[in-house]
């Protein structure tokens, strides 16, 4: 975890502190003690957003701590990580004064902190003695944590911004595109029910038990209302009968082994991102520097492909992960991200000879920085006794 704490801190300074164009005269010219106690300065509402979601993930590793150490040190390194990682958010706002592309305010950093407690939160719910006893396992973090972040991942991307409104005009316009038959894609509808199908299969792997097939049909329902109250959310023909498709053929799909749907996706995710396979006589753009797109472009139309991005590479990860359990000791282990990882960058590389599209390696990054965190993450919580939950220790010490 200390290797994983790491690499998700460094994430997040890359990401807040990009392009690096540092001026440090506006350091000495900024009147810090006005800065650190003003919160008036103006901020969207997707960057409160955003500054929120990108410290949940650092808020719930500093809540796991260090497994390592002996019980009676453990509740000290987790409230010291979590002060540590307030401290860190602080800083990195502090620093990004001296970006002049960049509007650091005290705002952003409470929103930050509010991403670490809830991500210490999501921790201290999952590792309870009664989230074991409802989901029927004593190895939660282990088994059921991974599939349950996939699984919010598909819901923030259907239910993105977050930002409800009760106004007729707006439910009207998210139940519009529904009448739009004339819209309706085979390749759209196909990569919809690709995702869907990959959602219920998830889910089965999060609950105790499979939701049955009413119950598929009524959280599609609930999950189509919650998108009609939200601004600028739209639904789509295409979604809605994949959705519904996809209750109908998951049957199928939970026939397939972990590595099999592995590798089915990696195939997908060549034909999703090269479609419609327009071949072009002359090279398009390209960028070396991870997330050179997401942190220059639209935050709103970003948030979208981050959210798609991470469910469908997260899930090739896991399935990967735990598809290929004979390759996950010695040296042999690296060899199945590797490949992977590989494939993924050879699709993005084919990306500037099909249309006008721009080659970066964001999606190599996100895939092996996600199967990383994730064996880190699965070895972490099987180092813990597989009968006593985590919350279990720390309470036999009092």
């Amino acid at each position: 975890m200390r290797r994983m704490l790491a690499v998700v801190a460094l994430v997040i300074g890359y990401g807040s502190l990009y392009p690096f164009n540092f001026h440090f005269e506006l350091a000495m010219n900024n009147d810090w003690w006005h800065w650190l106690f003003d919160v008036s300065a103006a901020t969207s509402r997707g960057d409160v957003l955003g500054n929120v979601l990108l410290f949940i993930p650092l808020g719930f590793i500093a809540a796991f701590g260090w497994h390592d150490r002996s019980l009676a040190e453990h509740r000290t390194w987790r409230f010291g990580l979590l002060l540590a990682a307030c401290v860190y958010a602080l800083v990195l706002q502090m620093a990004q004064v001296m970006l002049p592309s960049r509007v650091a305010s005290m705002s952003d950093t409470w929103a930050n902190l509010l991403g670490i407690a809830i991500g210490a939160l999501a921790f201290k719910i999952i590792a309870s003695q009664k989230m074991a006893t409802w989901m029927q396992s004593d190895r939660v973090i282990a088994e059921r944590a991974i599939p349950a972040f996939l699984v919010c991942c598909w819901l923030g991307y259907l239910w993105f911004p977050f930002i409800p409104s009760l106004r007729w005009e707006q439910i009207v316009y998210s139940f519009r595109p529904l009448t739009h038959w004339h819209l309706l894609s085979p390749f759209n509808w196909l990569d919809d029910w690709v995702f869907w199908s990959l959602f219920w299969w998830l889910l089965a792997r999060m609950l105790p038990r499979s939701p049955s097939m009413w119950q598929q049909v009524g959280m599609v329902i609930a999950i189509m209302l919650v998108q009609a109250v939200l601004v600028r959310n739209i639904m789509t023909l295409s979604h809605v009968l994949a959705a519904l498709v996809s209750i109908a053929t998951l049957p199928v799909i939970a026939r397939f082994k972990d590595h099999q749907l592995a590798i089915f996706l990696l195939c997908w995710w060549l034909l999703r991102v090269w479609y419609p396979f327009h071949l072009q006589p002359t090279s398009g753009h390209f960028s070396w520097i991870p997330f050179s797109g997401f942190l220059t472009g639209s935050h709103w139309i970003n948030s979208f492909v981050i959210f798609e991005s991470v469910f469908i590479l997260g899930a090739i990860a896991y399935c990967l992960r735990h598809g290929f359990t004979q390759w996950q000791f010695g040296w042999n282990k690296y060899v199945i991200p590797l490949v992977a990882t590989a494939w993924i960058l050879m699709v993005e590389v084919g990306q500037i000879w099909f249309g006008d599209k721009r080659f970066s390696v964001s999606s190599s990054f996100i895939f092996a920085l996600l199967y990383f965190s994730f064996d880190r993450l699965k070895h972490s919580a099987e180092m813990i006794s597989p009968t006593v939950t985590i919350e279990q220790k720390l309470d036999q010490e009092t």
